[in-house]
Order: C-alpha cells, then sequence, then structure tokens
C-alpha cells in the first residue's frame, strides 16, 4: 500500500511509538454533576490528586524546576517540560502524552449508574499507569464534577478497566470484585494500527468526522474552515513531538514534499460547525474558552499517501488540547462520485 511499511520493523521510526488505550468504568455512589465540558472535571480532578499523591515539594513549585523533573509520574504525565536545546526548544511545555475521552452524553449521574473515561497513553507514560489507576481510585473518594449545595463534589468508585486493542476489541485488565487484579496494559505500535488495513490505490475520496472539536491553526489563528492542510501539518508535527519526547527520539524531517501534496487535497464539501467551551482554570484562576470544529468534511486527493497518517491520527488525534478530549477523529474512504456542494 505504502513503500515504508517494510521499514517498521527493527528500525526507528515515528511509526514506531508505543500506544495504549483504555477504559475505566466507574459507577457512580452520590450524584455526580458534571459541566458541560466533562473532560475538563475529569483532567483537572485527576491532575490534583496525582500531584498530592506524588508531589514531595509545595503544590506551587512548577515542575519544571524540580530536580524530578521528567522522572515523578505527574511531571511526566501532566506537567511535561523542554529542558532541552532540541525539537521545540522555544516551547517551555510540550505536548502531555495522554489524552481523555468521556463518550456518555450525560453530565448527570445518578448513585448507582456507571460512566466511562476513555484514556489514551503515549510512549513512556505507559509505564506510570498503576499511579493513572491509583490516582483515578482517589479521586472517586475525593469526588468531581460541581458542588451542591452541601460544598460536596460527586463521589464514585472504580468498577473495572477495559485495554482496548489494536484491533478494537477489550481486554479486562481490572476488575473490583476479583482478588487477583494488576495486568499490565500491553498496548500496541502505531504501525500495527493501519498495517491490517487495506485501501484500494484508486480511492481518491474519503470523508473525515470530527466526533470533537479539532482546534486547528492557520497562520497562526483558530481556523473554522476544515482545510486539509493543517490538518495534515498537525498530525505530523504532533508524531513528531510525541516520538521525540516520548518515543524513540526519531523525528520525521522530510516532510515538505508531504505537505506539499496535502495543498493539493481539495476540500469538497463540509458539514460542520465551531464549538466552543467554557472551562475555569485552577491554574491561571480564570475562566478560559476553548473550542473547536465539530461535523464531517469531504476531500479529495491522493489517499494513499495520506491513509497512514489520518489512521493513526484516529489514536493520537488531531489539533491542539487532546488532553481534554479534543481532537477525536474518524476516517472514512468513499466510493463513486460526490457532488461539490
Amino acid at each position: 500500500m505504502f513503500d515504508e511499511t517494510p521499514a517498521y520493523n527493527g528500525v526507528v521510526h515515528i511509526f514506531n511509538l508505543h500506544i495504549a488505550k483504555v477504559q475505566f468504568h466507574f459507577q457512580a455512589e452520590t450524584r455526580v454533576n458534571l459541566p458541560s465540558f466533562k473532560e475538563s472535571a475529569s483532567r483537572g480532578g485527576l491532575g490534583q490528586v496525582m500531584k498530592k499523591m506524588i508531589c514531595i515539594y509545595s503544590i506551587d513549585k512548577p515542575c519544571y524546576e524540580c530536580e524530578l523533573t521528567r522522572a515523578c509520574a505527574f511531571s511526566v504525565v501532566f506537567a511535561p517540560s523542554n529542558p532541552e536545546g532540541g525539537f521545540l526548544k522555544n516551547h517551555k511545555g510540550i505536548p502531555r502524552p495522554y489524552s481523555l475521552y468521556i463518550p456518555d452524553e450525560r453530565n448527570a449521574f445518578l448513585p448507582g449508574e456507571e460512566f466511562t473515561v476513555e484514556m489514551t497513553l503515549v510512549g513512556k507514560a505507559i509505564e506510570y499507569f498503576p499511579y493513572i489507576f491509583l490516582a483515578f481510585k482517589e479521586l472517586g473518594k475525593s469526588g468531581m464534577g460541581k458542588k451542591t449545595e452541601e460544598g460536596k463534589r460527586g463521589k464514585f468508585v472504580l468498577k473495572r478497566i477495559e485495554e482496548i486493542m489494536k484491533d478494537g476489541s477489550c481486554e479486562l485488565i481490572y476488575h473490583s470484585d476479583e482478588l487477583a487484579n494488576g495486568k499490565k496494559i500491553k498496548g500496541f505500535y502505531l504501525y500495527e494500527f493501519f498495517a491490517q488495513d487495506r485501501i484500494s490505490s484508486d480511492t481518491d475520496t474519503f470523508k473525515l468526522v470530527f466526533e470533537t472539536p479539532v482546534r486547528l491553526k492557520k497562520d497562526r489563528h483558530i481556523t473554522d474552515v476544515p482545510e486539509f492542510y493543517p490538518i495534515m501539518r498537525s498530525i505530523i508535527h504532533k508524531l513528531n513531538a510525541y516520538s521525540y519526547f516520548y518515543g524513540n527520539g526519531e523525528i520525521k524531517k522530510d516532510v515538505a514534499s508531504l505537505l506539499e501534496e496535502a495543498k493539493n487535497v481539495k476540500l469538497i464539501s463540509a458539514n460542520t460547525a465551531f464549538k466552543q467551551y467554557v472551562y475555569y482554570s485552577r491554574r491561571q484562576q480564570n475562566k478560559l474558552y476553548m473550542g473547536g470544529i465539530v461535523g464531517e468534511a469531504v476531500y479529495r486527493g491522493n489517499l494513499n499517501l495520506f491513509y497512514p497518517y489520518l489512521k493513526i491520527a484516529e489514536v493520537i488525534g488531531v489539533g491542539k488540547n487532546n488532553a481534554f478530549g479534543f481532537g477525536r477523529v474518524k476516517l472514512q474512504a468513499l466510493q463513486g462520485e460526490v457532488s461539490e456542494s
């Protein structure tokens, strides 16, 4: 399908990046009221609990000033920094090696009802899964979401954890009713995710479904138009950052020709909107606004050339703020003529 495939086994490459996807299944003990931006509550609560569990300094000390930066679980997963002068040398903060997603459309869960948090871990962050597991259990005890009139947040218990394998199947790795727990998560390499698929060489029309807001930049500004070039540029940048900081250190340097080809992919039609959330940042002590493109768009171009990157985007996401659940996309190859709108 594409000439790079044979090089994945045994050769350093950005597609050799290790990924793990897990689902945490919780059961509410008291009413859990989440804001409209549900992932912000789970991310904020999980980060707070994990720092209290691990950090030996005050809560206000930045991780990049700590002697254990890039060594402790919290600094690697929730507060990664870039102390080097190499890739992204002008950026103190770097992409976080995880994403959170709550698929349930409901925002309130009554006692006894279950809800799920899906988490994707990248590269070195997989090693710290036991800390994340314990932090989620502690978060259930302290509570999450909006406070009640009595000033308490909703409490819940962790019932089971499933790992999502590369073929989409799920494997149980933890259950609260079993005494023998603690299976390790296995994960998979990115090239394994798309290498099992094949598409027709003459397929040149495809659809991207933006399941959660996709936050893209064009000319240094957030855009509400799902053009293909910013999408591909975002995917390659994210792959390079993940590989460099959390993988084998490899980055794809010869991207100019690939991105030039991306400019030739035509946006045929778009049924999209710009969805925006408001959330409260404890760090900045202020309300912030965050939004991106949702809906679907149809493109025409050389799908075979871009196929591995677009399939990988189904795993790692597209655009900014993936840690908040943004950037979830699905690729659909289309057959036959598609009319332009």
